[in-house]
């Protein structure tokens, strides 16, 4: 009979320092001047969301704050702070979500109804300055990878319904059961 070679049981990979990173559990690749936070800023009274030159925070910077006891984000007068990361997911109100939200109603939101929940999740990809970009939660990777599936890069401000995603978004957890929860 034929013989066989030896099973390759491992194998060594060469990565370069610092390109990759555990954040949050999670290995994420990042240069030195890479940003691994957005912060957006909403005003308290009036819900209104600014985006400002200090929403795109470069890693450094964060991991000074942090050593120096300061939250990632900056204060902003009246305003509470949505910090965001790659990976990180946000649902997308609909028209009646925002309705019911700008009513300050109690539940403005219904989190158990994980199927009408689960179609508006989106996941954070990368940023730049002003920009945050976002793809649905369930897209793993895009089918067409030199088009633009998903958006010019595969990945898009706006969401299906094309809504601004930035300027509407709710920073959401899912435990390990699905029990969907903002945060």
């Amino acid at each position: 009979g034929k013989k066989l070679g030896k099973p390759i049981n491992k194998i060594t990979t060469y990565e370069a320092v610092g390109s990759k990173m555990d954040f949050k559990g999670k290995l994420v690749e990042a240069d030195k001047g890479s940003n691994l936070f957005f912060v957006i800023y909403e005003n308290i009274e009036t819900g209104e969301r600014i985006i400002n030159q200090k929403s795109s925070l470069p890693l450094l910077d964060a991991i000074e704050r942090k050593a120096n006891g300061l939250p990632i984000a900056e204060d902003l007068e009246g305003c509470r702070s949505i910090v965001l990361s790659p990976n990180d997911l946000v649902y997308v109100p609909d028209e009646e979500d925002l309705e019911r939200i700008k009513a300050k109603h109690a539940n403005p939101i219904n989190w158990e109804n994980k199927k009408t929940i689960g179609e508006r999740v989106y996941k954070v990809v990368s940023f730049s300055k002003y920009q945050i970009f976002f793809v649905p939660h369930f897209v793993s990777k895009a089918l067409d990878e030199k088009g633009q599936e998903l958006g010019l890069n595969n990945k898009s401000e706006t969401s299906w319904t094309k809504q601004m995603i930035k300027k509407v978004c709710i920073k959401i957890k899912i435990d390990r059961l699905g029990n969907i929860k903002p945060v």
